[in-house]
C-alpha cells in the first residue's frame, strides 16, 4: 500500500496541501481524543488539498496500490446495488455517495503525504508526535477528573464516566503504531518501547477492553511479519480473510438468541448485550443469507419484538461487529469483496521492501479490524475517515526522505 516516496513539488498548490498534512498531523492525536467524529474534517480537508495537488500535476500515479482501489470500488458498485432492496433504498445510496467521498478524500491524503519534502515531512513528524503527546495528556486528564468527581469532562454516559473516554482510547492506542515508528525510526528506541508500555498500562485505568486488546492483536501481526516476513504478511491476511467469510458460522458456533447467557454470567453488562446483537444479527443473516438485506439495513430490521427493555433494542443501529455487519447488509457477495480488501491490504503490506515498515502496517492494521469486530458500525464515515487518517500516519512514519 506504501510505495516509495514521489518527487516532490515545489508549487504553490504543493506548499498549501504540506501545510495542512503538518495541521493534520499535529490535530489527528487531540481530535481522536476530544471528538472523533471531527476526524472526518480533518481528512476532508487536507485529502481534498492533496486532490487538487494531483490534479493540478497533471494527475501522477497514486500511492495507493491499483488493486485495493478496484476492489473498493467493487465494494462501492455492489452496496450501491443492494440500496435496491434495502428497507431505506434513498437513505443506503446516500450513505454510499459519502463514503466513496471519504474515501476519495483518503486517497488525496495519502498523496499529499507522499509528496511532502525532507524539511516538511521531518515538521509533520514534530507536528504527529507533539499531537499525540497533547491527546494524551487531555485524555489523562479526563480519566482523572472522571476518578476524582464520578463525573465526565464531555459527553454523556450511563453508570460509568470513564465510558466516555473509550472512544479516545481507541483512537490513541491506534495512533500509537505511526508514533512508535516514528521514534524507532529515530532511533529512540528505548524511549518508543517505555512510551508505549506506559500508554498500554494507563488503558488498563479505563473502561474500554478493546483499546486493550486491539494492541495485542496488533502486536501478534507485527512480530509475525517481524520475524518471517512477506509470507507472514501473506499467511495473516489469510487468516482475517476467512474470519471475514465465516464470522456468522464463528458466532453461531458459540451464541444462540436464545440461550446467550450461559456464556455471560461472568461478564459486563455491555458485553453481554453485545453477544445478544451478535446472535441476533446472525439469526436475521440466516434470514437473507445470499443477497442480505441492502446497505445501512442494520438501523433499521424490525426487531420491536426483540427489545431487552422497553427503551433498548436488542441491535440499535448496527451489529458492534464489522465481520457481521457486512455478511448482514451485503450478503455473501459483499462478505467475500471484504475479504479480497483485508486480505490484498495484508498482501500489499508485506510488499515492502523494508521488513521493520511492513510489520508496522501489519500491526496497525491488525488493530484496526480488532476493533472493527468489537466496535462501531462499519459504515461510520469517522470510522472510514480514521481508517485513512491512520494509513496517512503510518505512510508519514515508515518512510524515508532525503533532507533539503
Amino acid at each position: 500500500m506504501i510505495d516509495s516516496p514521489a518527487k516532490p513539488s515545489d508549487s504553490l498548490t504543493a506548499v498549501i496541501s504540506g501545510r495542512l498534512v503538518v495541521l493534520f498531523a499535529f490535530a489527528i492525536g487531540p481530535v481522536g481524543v476530544l471528538a472523533p467524529k471531527g476526524i472526518v474534517v480533518l481528512v476532508a480537508a487536507a485529502g481534498l488539498a492533496g486532490l487538487v495537488h494531483w490534479w493540478i500535476e497533471r494527475r501522477p500515479r497514486l500511492s495507493v496500490d491499483l488493486t485495493l482501489i478496484v476492489v473498493l470500488a467493487a465494494l462501492a458498485l455492489w452496496s450501491a446495488v443492494s440500496a435496491a432492496w434495502a428497507l431505506v433504498p434513498f437513505q443506503a445510496l446516500f450513505l454510499v455517495a459519502r463514503l466513496v467521498a471519504v474515501a476519495a478524500a483518503g486517497v488525496g491524503l495519502l498523496f499529499a503525504v507522499r509528496r511532502l519534502d525532507g524539511p516538511c515531512w521531518r515538521t509533520a513528524e514534530e507536528a504527529f508526535l507533539g499531537g499525540m503527546i497533547l491527546g494524551l495528556a487531555v485524555l489523562a486528564g479526563g480519566a482523572v477528573y472522571a476518578k476524582v468527581t464520578g463525573d465526565s469532562l464531555w459527553d454523556t454516559y450511563y453508570f460509568d464516566p470513564l465510558t466516555t473516554l473509550n472512544n479516545s482510547a481507541v483512537a490513541i492506542s491506534l495512533l500509537a503504531w505511526p508514533a512508535f515508528a516514528v521514534l524507532w525510526q529515530r532511533g529512540q528506541r528505548w524511549t518508543a518501547g517505555f512510551a508505549v508500555l506506559a500508554v498500554y498500562a494507563g488503558f488498563s485505568f479505563l473502561s474500554s477492553g478493546t483499546a486493550l486488546l486491539a494492541p495485542i492483536m496488533g502486536l501478534a501481526g507485527f512480530l509475525i511479519v517481524l520475524i518471517l516476513g512477506r509470507p507472514g504478511a501473506l499467511a495473516v491476511g489469510a487468516v482475517c480473510a476467512i474470519l471475514v467469510v465465516t464470522a456468522p458460522r464463528i458466532a453461531t458456533s458459540v451464541l444462540s438468541v436464545d440461550r446467550p447467557e450461559k456464556f455471560t454470567t461472568e461478564i459486563t453488562p455491555s458485553a453481554r448485550h453485545r453477544i445478544k446483537m451478535w446472535a441476533f444479527a446472525v439469526e436475521k443473516i440466516d434470514e437473507k443469507p445470499l443477497w442480505g438485506w441492502g446497505m445501512d439495513a442494520s438501523r433499521t430490521i424490525p426487531q420491536d419484538d426483540r427489545r431487552l427493555a422497553p427503551n433498548m433494542e436488542i441491535m440499535p443501529l448496527h451489529p458492534h461487529n464489522a465481520f457481521l455487519q457486512v455478511r448482514l447488509e451485503l450478503g455473501i457477495p459483499g462478505a467475500v469483496i471484504v475479504a479480497a480488501l483485508v486480505g490484498l491490504f495484508f498482501v500489499v503490506a508485506g510488499r515492502n521492501h523494508d521488513r521493520f515498515s511492513a510489520a508496522v502496517i501489519t500491526g496497525a492494521g491488525g488493530a484496526y479490524l480488532t476493533v472493527a469486530a468489537l466496535s462501531y458500525g462499519v459504515w461510520q464515515n469517522w470510522w472510514v475517515a480514521f481508517a485513512w487518517a491512520l494509513a496517512a500516519m503510518t505512510a508519514l512514519a515508515v518512510e524515508k526522505r532525503e533532507m533539503d
